[in-house]
């Protein structure tokens, strides 16, 4: 027996004569750093570059002061409660965005305040590589909801570079 699609929300239905294209259910990102002989070349300042960086880094987050600052803030940006809010005088699809939007954030495999953790460690490296992953919003695949949309199943950090380099990049804060 043929289960019945659950009618969708207005609003959340392409604009017209708007061709939808599909995407794809799993992570493809790459970071698209100019290399040369598997050296990242994107900073003048050799101890900013690749490998060296790393180390840099390293030693910079053990200075107090430093660490103290990155501490705080990081703090500051888990601890904010996010919300999406409509314009002022918003339409009803706009109402409804707004309340898709919230839902896709508290829809997500990892809690928001996880994944904005892992934003801000572009604090210690100047970037943070976020890749987003989406999903079929059903019960089947693990979301809170059953409309057959398509959501935000998480956003990754990106911690390796995908191409032929052999350069992988551990990009995760401590």
């Amino acid at each position: 027996m043929a289960t019945k699609k659950a009618p969708r929300k207005a609003g959340l239905s392409p604009d017209p004569d708007t061709v939808v294209p599909r995407i794809s259910g799993s992570e493809q990102g790459f970071t698209g750093l100019r290399t040369i002989n598997s050296v990242l070349l994107e900073e003048q300042n050799r101890v900013f570059r690749y490998p060296m960086f790393l180390k840099t880094v390293a030693e910079m987050k053990t200075d107090p002061t430093i660490a103290a600052a990155l501490n705080v803030y990081r703090m500051m940006m888990t601890r904010v409660k996010w919300t999406v809010k409509p314009p002022d005088n918003a339409t009803t699809a706009e109402q409804n965005r707004a309340q898709f939007i919230h839902e896709c954030v508290h829809d997500m495999e990892h809690s928001w305040k996880d994944s904005m953790s892992e934003i801000v460690t572009y604090l210690e490296y100047g970037f943070s590589i976020m890749e987003k992953v989406y999903r079929r919003r059903t019960t089947r695949n693990g979301s809170k909801f059953n409309d057959g949309l398509v959501g935000l199943r998480n956003s990754p950090l990106v911690d390796k570079i995908p191409f032929d380099t052999g350069i992988f990049l551990k990009m995760v804060g401590s």
